[in-house]
């Protein structure tokens, strides 16, 4: 028969740091965020019409 390993340690998910933890929920950070992905978006439908 063979040996089954419990859980370790790297089986779960890692844990967000104090700083991945502080820019989701800083308003001004995801205002940056939301104009970027909107400028990226706004050009690539610019550029697909010519």
């Amino acid at each position: 028969m063979r040996h089954i390993e419990q859980y370790g340690q790297s089986d779960y998910t890692p844990v967000p740091g104090k700083f991945t933890l502080f820019l989701r929920n800083c308003i001004i950070w995801q205002i940056i965020q939301f104009a970027w992905i909107n400028l990226k978006m706004t050009v690539l439908i610019v550029k697909s019409h010519h």
